[in-house]
């Protein structure tokens, strides 16, 4: 008894008027529902990023062997001029000497590949 008779009323802790007692709640619960929204779109959009495989044709200028026979990484100038860093997965086929062929020779590629965590990953090579 003496407890609560010590501690001060609900609203009087936050320092708000008699009238402004329980008007809390209302512009709290908006506050909460804007962040969940923000949060949920940003969501969206990350998921956009990475939403499937694309493609992009372009020249080789540069070939990062893991060995003789695989590709770690390509560097493709696009059409568009832009140039893409894109790691080889191991299931690719075309060789590094093949790329290198590409690049002497100026010969496009088309890139199938996707968006990852660690950038961009080719799963796919073919002549163009």
């Amino acid at each position: 008894m003496l407890e609560a008779a010590r501690r001060p009323a609900r609203g009087r802790r936050l320092g708000l008027s008699p009238a402004r007692r329980g008007h809390t709640a209302a512009p709290l619960r908006a506050l909460l529902a804007l962040a969940a929204l923000l949060a949920l779109s940003g969501l969206g959009c990350q998921g956009q990023a990475q939403a499937g495989p694309q493609q992009v044709r372009g020249l080789v200028v540069n070939v990062q062997a893991r060995s003789i026979a695989e590709t770690e990484a390509i560097t493709l100038r696009t059409e568009d001029g832009r140039e893409l860093i894109l790691r080889v997965d191991r299931a690719v086929e075309m060789t590094p000497g093949h790329l290198r062929e590409h690049m002497a020779l100026g010969q496009p590629v088309l890139v199938t590949y996707q968006q990852t965590p660690d950038g961009l990953l080719a799963t796919r090579i073919d002549d163009a």
